[in-house]
């Protein structure tokens, strides 16, 4: 059975064909004494926290990548930085375009601390 461990907090997978262990936290780290990938468990039920080893075997190895959630904020991200881009040259060619954006701009921060004043949101 191999290993998968996953962290809310950071979003990050690691998994193992070699090993039967499962963290519950994902956080990992190189060992550098050992030469080898480690993973936290903090399953322990006496309160403390130890390294497990994940140990590679011939022609397999360890994954360690992004969940899917992360995949998806940084696909997100990415297409909104080319909107972004896209709507600067946009401006930069078209005045109108470039005077409507600053107009909204200002619509929505009015808009806002109008809901501030009044306490909605």
């Amino acid at each position: 059975m191999g290993v998968t461990a996953y962290s809310t907090s950071s979003n990050i997978v690691v998994s193992s064909p070699s090993t039967s262990f499962v963290g519950t936290t994902g956080m990992v780290r190189w060992n550098g004494s050992m030469q080898c990938l480690e993973i936290l468990d903090s399953s322990n039920p006496n309160n403390y926290a130890n390294w497990v080893r994940l140990d590679v075997m011939p022609n397999q190895g360890i994954s360690i990548g992004l969940s899917s959630d992360a995949e998806t904020v940084i696909s997100w991200a990415k297409l909104k930085m080319q909107e972004e881009q896209n709507l600067k040259v946009l401006m930069a060619r078209h005045p109108g375009v470039k005077d409507a954006k600053e107009k909204f701009d200002i619509m929505v921060a009015l808009t806002k601390q109008e809901e501030d004043r009044n306490g909605s949101s």
